[in-house]
């Protein structure tokens, strides 16, 4: 007679960051559209400057990508308190997107660029490359069996049977992200904290089913 065991094997992976995608924006508020624009120009255009110098793909970076959206404009007109209409605020702003290879890079290029004036930092996802995404796929997925094998062999351990077999592994859950590990800039406008990298997580879920033999 055979005991069915169905258990879950769990297991999470980490791993030091090896690129960092920094995500900035350049927002400038005024009641003139031309100073906005004006201003918000140059901080794109210091933005984009010190990305192009450090943009060596074939080199592997340390800017292995990056995009600089053109100034947008748009205006609005507050109320206030007592439903008066205020002056129009006119705001530009522009995104800005760039993956480096080397943290460290990163973390120089922030210092440099956080005192333009209107540059926002959002903050940093760290990530490692494809080739070692896959390696960490795969240990934590090998971890995960064995995650399950060693529970379905305890228990049946505990009731007193022999070794388990494996009938079944169903592994639709897969090897997945952990929480995206990024670091808001509302923690440090200054910038000294938002690049102080975050482990890498990949988690991988199994459910098997073992079958061990009743004497």
């Amino acid at each position: 007679m055979e005991v069915t065991i169905s258990v879950r094997g769990t297991h999470t992976v980490t791993h030091a960051p090896e690129r960092g995608t920094v995500r900035a924006r350049v927002v400038v508020d005024g009641s003139d559209a031309g100073w906005v624009t004006a201003l918000a120009a140059d901080a794109v255009a210091l933005a984009r400057e010190s990305l192009s110098a450090l943009h060596a793909p074939a080199q592997r970076g340390p800017v292995t990508a990056y995009s600089v959206d053109q100034v947008s404009v748009h205006a609005h007109r507050p109320w206030t308190d007592h439903g008066n209409p205020s002056p129009l605020v006119h705001t530009a702003s522009a995104r800005i997107s760039a993956t480096f290879s080397d943290p460290a890079a990163l973390g120089r290029w922030i210092v440099e660029i956080v005192g333009v004036d209107g540059l926002r930092i959002d903050g940093v996802d760290w990530d490692v490359s494809s080739a070692m995404r896959q390696q960490l796929e795969r240990d934590a997925r090998r971890e995960a069996v064995r995650h399950a094998l060693r529970q379905a062999q305890d228990y049946a351990d505990a009731l007193g049977l022999g070794q388990v077999h494996v009938r079944e592994i169903d592994d639709r859950r897969g090897a997945q992200d952990g929480p995206m590990p990024r670091f808001a800039a509302m923690a440090a406008q200054d910038g000294s904290e938002l690049f102080t990298p975050k482990d890498v997580e990949i988690a991988s879920s199994v459910d098997a089913v073992f079958v061990v033999s009743r004497a």
